[in-house]
């Protein structure tokens, strides 16, 4: 019995954790391997994802590079855990091996990669029109789901789509996989439940796969970095599944190049495709995020204005109808075998998704229908009238889930488009990001910025020329506002070219 996880790949038959035995392997990539493997105590097939950690010979830089794998393995873990979602393939459980190998336990999902499914339409013709319109759809329920809980992609691209085609009348299904370089712009966790200490949001610098990035990754524009961030690179996979071959090709430094201010080339489309779908691809694909679409939902929204008539039954519910216009939203391989009755288990350390699970959400029927409620009656109402706010006060004692029910009303608004919610904290010790002021500047991204990078980003999202003088006032007034709570204040003036100085937040 074993307690090294080796580097080389497992022989079929060892068993992880006491509990996870190897049947194949499915896979190998830059940061370990995947294996088909049954659950000893559900009787289940699962796919486990394991990085192994045999390091006895590698040089200081490589040992760094495996402790930044680790911590990607970790951040993966954390971003599924807190994803309940058809179309994102769910995290089962989460560990390190005795020997420091971490590993991360999901479903198994039938399919094929679309990169895949493309590289067969060459011979066998492309994608028909209701698969190609149902597998958009699903991927972009997905999204909503993970950006309603602060979760970007960060690598949507082919091979992270499984597209599985069932036979008979049953739709296709699609699945969205890998979230190792995902975006985490939000803790989940609510760590006043057990004292740990908050984690900071995960940034991926230049991460991403050329000719996959959206122009805003390979600029390292954080700040810009969002739900329209994963658009860009499903706009490319919707392009490449109507016409057959990717927007651009070169070499990795052309594409970054081409995708970062290239113009979209010309196209056509099958006659079976509805010709405003061309406009809706360049929408997605916009080099500049605040011209696409604000949330997956509103883009679900519209594509749901294309859907075929012949169209399978729906995986998911439609879109909601009733939101706020986007002008008012200012704010394999080889397989080593062992000798036939001999099982080599790996020990474990430190197993579960419990300490970075979010806490389940249960019951409480009544008071999310009345706050659901609440927003319908807003949205339905002329945002000039008096009555065009409502203020809901959630009251009870410390403990009974009034943070989280909050935290849900949040993610639901953001997950079918109907609201942009700001998240206002305010702790008996007053922090630097808490109020109305911390809120906006989380919401903007724009935490320990400059004064003439907060100005430049509220240009970019509000759509402020240089000459438009009274919008540049507006913009320098506010980064002033932004900048006292949490940004960092300079002395050089921004691209407004003015300087304001306030003696006070306002709140």
């Amino acid at each position: 019995m074993g307690s090294s996880s080796k580097a080389r790949g497992l022989p079929v038959g060892s068993i992880l954790a006491s509990r996870y035995q190897v049947r194949r392997e499915l896979g190998r990539g830059g940061m370990g391997y995947v294996y088909l493997c049954r659950d000893l105590i559900l009787d289940e097939r699962v796919a486990l994802k394991l990085m192994p950690r045999n390091t006895s010979d590698t040089t200081g830089s490589d040992k760094r590079r495996k402790n930044d794998d680790a911590w990607f393995f970790y951040e993966e873990a954390r971003a599924l855990a807190g994803l309940s979602h058809p179309t994102i393939v769910r995290a089962r459980d989460y560990g390190v091996l005795n020997d420091g190998a971490p590993y991360l336990v999901m479903d198994v999902v039938p399919g094929r990669s679309l990169h895949e499914w493309i590289y067969r339409a060459r011979t066998e013709g492309l994608l028909p029109w209701p698969v190609v319109w149902s597998t958009i759809d699903q991927v972009l329920g997905g999204l909503a789901h993970a950006h309603s809980r602060g979760i970007i992609h960060g690598d949507l691209k082919p091979s992270n789509v499984l597209l599985h085609r069932p036979p008979g009348d049953d739709g296709p299904r699609a699945y969205v996989l890998d979230l190792g370089l995902a975006w985490l712009t939000r803790d989940l966790v609510d760590h006043r439940l057990d004292g740990s200490r908050e984690v900071a949001p995960t940034v991926r610098y230049g991460a991403g796969t050329p000719g996959w990035m959206a122009p805003e990754q390979i600029r390292m524009a954080t700040p810009h970095i969002g739900p329209a961030t994963d658009l860009y690179p499903l706009g490319c996979l919707l392009y490449t599944l109507l016409v057959g071959e990717e927007p651009f090709e070169g070499s990795n430094e052309e594409l970054l190049e081409q995708h970062k201010n290239a113009p979209l080339p010309e196209f056509e489309l099958s006659d079976k495709v509805p010709p405003e779908v061309e406009q809706f691809v360049r929408r997605l694909m916009a080099k500049w995020p605040w011209n696409r679409f604000l949330f997956a939902a509103d883009a679900r929204r519209e594509w749901h204005k294309y859907k075929p008539s012949e169209s399978y039954p729906s995986i998911l519910p439609p879109p909601p109808l009733n939101t706020v216009s986007e002008s008012s939203r200012n704010i394999v391989s080889d397989i080593n075998t062992l000798p036939e009755g001999e099982e080599r288990e790996i020990g474990v350390a430190t197993p579960g998704l419990l300490g970075v699970r979010p806490s389940p959400f249960v019951a409480r029927a009544e008071e999310r229908k009345e706050l659901l409620n609440a927003v319908r009656n807003v949205l339905a109402t002329d945002p000039g009238k008096k009555d065009a706010h409502q203020l809901v006060l959630l009251t009870g004692p410390a403990g009974v889930g009034k943070s989280r029910l909050a935290e849900w009303l949040a993610q639901e608004v953001h997950e079918q488009g109907l609201m942009i919610p700001l998240r206002a904290r305010y702790r008996k010790i007053a922090a630097p990001l808490d109020g109305v002021v911390g809120a906006l500047v989380q919401h903007y991204r724009v935490e320990k910025c400059k004064r003439p990078t907060i100005e430049k980003v509220l240009m970019n999202l509000w759509c402020v020329e240089p000459d438009d003088d009274e919008g540049l006032t507006w913009v320098a007034g506010a980064a002033a506002w932004l900048v006292r709570e949490g940004g960092t204040d300079s002395d050089a003036l921004g691209p407004t070219k003015k300087r304001f100085v306030l003696d006070r937040p306002e709140l």
